[in-house]
């Protein structure tokens, strides 16, 4: 800034700052950030008994937020002060957050994943450490242009002697190491978060499984309750029913060695698929065929279509079977080829199975794609019928 009989010159920078590890000031923090503001002022008046060539310009007045900053000669020697002292922000900055880390990992270990709250304020942390990146990135940004500003040919002017080159090359260097420190210690925050974010999704699925072998221990009590009262139960609904056996009013004691019967034979039909030595693939396939012996005898036939085609009632695992769409292989078919197969010839991979019917305008097939193992009905005219504007008709 110009005025009369002197100009004023500045940079200002500015430093987050880090409260202290307390849960209540760091949620406030989230909201507003908090920052220090730094630099440098000096005041150049023109000065007198100047060589041509000398600046015609020299600084009187110095001001700076630095603490180590001292008298200088010129106001270069400003610079690396005002780096220095940036440096030494950022790093009670970054020692503020890793003695946060440690203070959550330490909460982590203690909760053993049943504290919901520490995910959230781990994740919090993780968005801090990006506005902290974005931070340091603007700062290091104003620096460097700060820089290349001073060094310019507008600001020649300003030099006052041949030691502003080195001072500047000083405070390049400065600048560099900067970055490297801002780098490092968020990549080390970054690194620190996500291990603590893995850790506490470890305890929280260690904390579920506990849980979850608790709940199985129960339903295993339940089921032994079950076992124990089911045939009970079965055989209390029997002696209630109104039937002739049942009409002389037997004595209750009767009841007592059906009940005990039927709990032997359960026990026995349990120990004997538990003790017999069947591999879990055998017993699967077991339940499979018992599976498919109850389909047989429930399984309904659908009323034949013309149109359609008859379509057999199937197991989901036959219709599923039957999507070519889905890349899935058919039960009696090879792999669709995905083009369309062609409805006749001879040698193609179409097979007509039976005659559906047959009318005076034409007869219907049921035709099966061994390609894509669709079935559907075919209806093909007759040669005789004379109804080729009709048929013309219906295609469209």
């Amino acid at each position: 800034m110009v005025y009369q009989g002197f100009v004023e010159c500045g940079f200002t920078t500015r430093a987050v700052i880090l409260p202290a590890c307390e849960d209540s000031i760091w949620s406030r923090f989230l909201i507003s950030e908090s920052s220090r503001k730094h630099g440098i002022l000096w005041i150049m008046i023109k000065g007198r008994d100047k060589k041509a060539a000398e600046s015609a310009l020299e600084s009187k007045i110095f001001f700076s937020t630095s603490e180590y900053a001292q008298i200088p000669l010129r106001a270069t020697e400003l610079f690396n002060p005002l780096a220095q002292q940036l440096r030494q922000e950022w790093a009670r900055t970054f020692q503020a957050a890793e003695s946060r880390l440690m203070t959550k990992r330490t909460e982590l270990l203690r909760a053993n994943g049943g504290d919901p709250r520490l995910i959230q304020d781990l994740l919090g942390d993780a968005q801090l450490w990006d506005l902290l990146g974005r931070s340091c990135n603007r700062q290091i940004a104003e620096l460097e242009a700060f820089q290349n500003a001073y060094g310019s040919k507008p600001w020649a002017a300003l030099h006052e002697d041949g030691h502003v080159h080195e001072d500047l090359k000083a405070f390049g260097e400065s600048i560099e190491d900067l970055k490297k420190e801002y780098g490092n210690g968020l990549r080390t925050l970054a690194d620190t978060s996500q291990d603590l974010i893995q850790l506490e999704f470890n305890l929280a699925s260690i904390a579920e499984a506990q849980k979850s072998r608790t709940t199985n221990l129960s339903m295993k009590r339940l089921s032994w309750i079950t076992f124990v009262f089911l045939p009970l139960l079965f055989i209390a609904s029997l002696f209630g029913m109104n039937v002739d056996v049942l009409a002389s009013d037997p004595p209750w004691w009767i009841y007592i060695p059906f009940a005990l019967g039927t709990m032997v034979l359960t026990l026995a039909v349990w120990l004997t698929f538990k003790c017999s030595n069947v591999s879990p693939t055998s017993r699967i396939l077991l339940e499979g065929n018992i599976e498919r012996g109850f389909n047989r005898l429930t399984r309904r036939r659908l009323q034949p279509d013309l149109e359609k085609g008859q379509q057999r009632s199937m197991s989901p695992q036959r219709r599923t079977a039957m999507f070519s769409v889905l890349g899935k292989k058919g039960l009696d078919s090879a792999c669709a080829s995905g083009a369309r197969t062609p409805a006749s010839g001879r040698g193609k991979p179409v097979k007509v199975r039976k005659k559906l019917g047959a009318g005076g305008f034409g007869v219907v097939y049921h035709v099966w794609n061994a390609s894509t193992g669709e079935q559907y009905a075919l209806k093909e005219p007759r040669e005789d019928s004379g109804h080729e504007v009709k048929w013309e008709r219906e295609i469209v």
